[in-house]
């Protein structure tokens, strides 16, 4: 098989191939703007023995200046990359009008979250280093690919960042709500494994019953 990160963008991986190379996978949307809206599905590829920090992959992009049109987008990534989450701007009224009329013309469980980042200021002032310390290149783990995305943050001058407003770069900010929230996602996820870990480990010691044993 090709090496994941040299996969072309919208490959159409089975089921398996999915859930075996990304356990995790994140979908988010930012709606049209000044410039056309944008949504991604990010994946956590799987840590195998020897690795580092876990990479993460684009998966996939759809980019439409129409609302109508990218939530119709969003509906085929939902369905072809099969996200455990969505985030983006759960409040938007028409983005959800349209997406719960996808869901009953298709039988789908499309659903956008809110994320805390919505509420932020002066949101580029954390969303481009987040990004960037990921791409730098004797570190990388985030990996484009041949994204338009690459082109938007290349456009940003330094001097511009802290008076972008939001929805300034839907692009730039699907893709940080995309790889932000995977983080947190994996890293929460990890934490409750390694307490459960400990709970059993410390009853093992003072001989208490395993929650499986119990069951």
């Amino acid at each position: 098989m090709t090496e994941l990160p040299d996969i072309p963008l919208g490959h159409t991986f089975t089921s398996d191939d999915l859930d075996w190379h990304y356990p995790y996978r994140l979908a988010a949307v930012r709606y049209p703007d000044k410039r056309p809206g944008f949504a991604v599905v990010v994946g956590m590829a799987r840590m195998h023995e020897d690795d580092g920090e876990r990479d993460i992959h684009l998966l996939a992009e759809a980019e439409s200046p129409d609302l109508r049109e990218l939530v119709r987008q969003c509906g085929v990534l939902h369905h072809r990359y099969q996200p455990q989450r969505w985030v983006g701007d759960g409040k938007h009224k028409a983005g959800n009008r349209f997406i719960r009329e996808l869901n009953a013309e298709r039988q789908s469980s499309l659903h956008v979250r809110s994320t805390a980042m919505l509420d932020m200021e002066r949101p580029y002032e954390y969303l481009l280093p987040s990004l960037k310390a990921l791409l730098t290149e004797d570190r990388r783990h985030l990996f484009l690919k041949d994204s338009r995305i690459v082109e938007y943050l290349s456009g940003i001058l330094p001097d511009e960042i802290p008076f972008l407003p939001p929805g300034a770069y839907p692009a730039i900010e699907a893709l940080a709500f995309a790889v932000i929230e995977l983080q947190r996602h994996v890293e929460s996820r990890t934490r409750s494994k390694a307490n459960a870990e400990e709970i059993e480990r410390l009853k093992s010691m003072y001989g208490f019953p395993s929650s499986a044993g119990l069951r």
